[in-house]
């Protein structure tokens, strides 16, 4: 398999519209030196997508198909996030795939929007290092095991905040999701593969697993 190698020149402040693909893609490719070339070529292909048509989203779903292994092992979220786009936009020859692209990529930047206000509200003051001393659980006799008072939340009527660390919505929607996803193998790697990375990260993920599995 060819690797990527030799550093290229990265053009700061220059329009995307003045510089070829490989250009406006140069600090990726830096970023991807001593990965599989078909890690940068599905990025490539993203793009390509993006600014014409010239590469079905057929195409684009068999060359997955093909290196899924090495591409989804190497990219991070933001890109992972990207394919799940490109594919709701367009694998219009399969529309089921099509619906699970979408949602896939609705579910992760919905996260990223909360964790987005929830870091800045808190000024950064929670990750997984620290989350179980600033919300210590309790263990009731019941069993429960909380780390606060469950409380309305105000403008939703019957909504009241998650506590219950035990709680199953995390493990049904789980559950729900890669029953749906196994006629797609495809896309349910690519779903959980982009859920270890939130669950090992200081998002609202992280921080729930660490909660739940570390107290």
């Amino acid at each position: 398999m060819e690797i990527i190698s030799g550093e290229r020149e990265v053009h700061y402040g220059i329009s995307r519209n003045n510089l070829t693909i490989d250009q406006h893609l140069a600090k990726e490719w830096n970023d991807d030196i001593g990965k599989p070339m078909c890690v940068y070529k599905i990025k490539k292909m993203i793009v390509l997508m993006r600014r014409s048509h010239r590469i079905s989203g057929l195409e684009f779903c068999d060359y997955l198909e093909k290196y899924q292994e090495p591409v989804l092992s190497n990219l991070n979220q933001r890109w992972l996030i990207s394919v799940c786009d490109t594919i709701a936009d367009r694998s219009t020859d399969d529309k089921q795939r099509q619906i699970n692209g979408t949602w896939i990529s609705v579910l992760f930047k919905n996260t990223l929007i909360h964790d987005s206000i929830f870091h800045h509200v808190t000024d950064w003051e929670y990750n997984r290092n620290n989350i179980v001393q600033k919300l210590p659980v309790t263990e009731y006799e019941n069993g429960t095991v909380r780390f606060a008072n469950t409380l309305p939340i105000p403008g939703l009527p019957g909504a009241y905040s998650v506590v219950n660390v035990d709680s199953d919505i995390v493990p049904n929607m789980n559950k729900r999701i890669n029953t749906i996803l196994e006629s797609d193998p495809l896309m349910q790697k690519i779903y959980n593969t982009l859920l270890n990375q939130y669950e090992n990260s200081d998002s609202i993920y992280g921080l729930w697993s660490t909660l739940a599995h570390e107290r």
